[in-house]
């Protein structure tokens, strides 16, 4: 592990998204809970289902992005947890991934624009991390993209 390693880098890399990303998203779901006044009783179980899917959405984001950075990362000296993993393990970890993602909208309220924003955000996985086009490595396209 290098220096610039802070060694938290689990399969789903948790600790990456948790309070920078998650946290927030929970905050607009608070929001927009309070905004058009949904009772108690029918928040709790959005809630729990809200968050869960955030985690399958992070969960995913980064394994995209670990997959694809594991030469790059070695040649860093930076761990990656996916380096010399089998492919069925990887698998493994994205189909659990996909549930905790795709899991939840059984229930969720959802529309023809749910679907668009699933597909836009797992679309924008992949250009950020995939060759050839790896957005992360093109400046203000990378940090845009991440940002979304």
């Amino acid at each position: 592990m290098s220096s610039t390693d802070d060694g938290n880098k689990g399969a789903f890399r948790v600790k990456d998204w948790w309070w920078s990303k998650a946290a927030l998203l929970m905050g607009m779901i608070y929001l927009f809970a309070a905004w058009y006044h949904i009772p108690l009783e029918r928040f709790i179980p959005l809630s729990i289902l809200s968050l869960t899917t955030i985690c399958g959405f992070a969960s995913m984001g980064y394994l995209f992005n670990d997959l694809f950075d594991i030469e790059k990362d070695a040649a860093a000296g930076k761990s990656n947890f996916l380096a010399g993993k089998p492919a069925w393990f990887v698998l493994l970890l994205f189909l659990i991934s996909a549930a905790v993602l795709f899991g939840p909208w059984w229930w969720l309220p959802k529309n023809n624009i749910s679907y668009a924003l699933i597909g836009a955000q797992i679309l924008l996985f992949i250009i950020y991390s995939v060759p050839p086009v790896r957005l992360k490595e093109r400046g203000l396209a990378g940090i845009i993209t991440d940002a979304l």
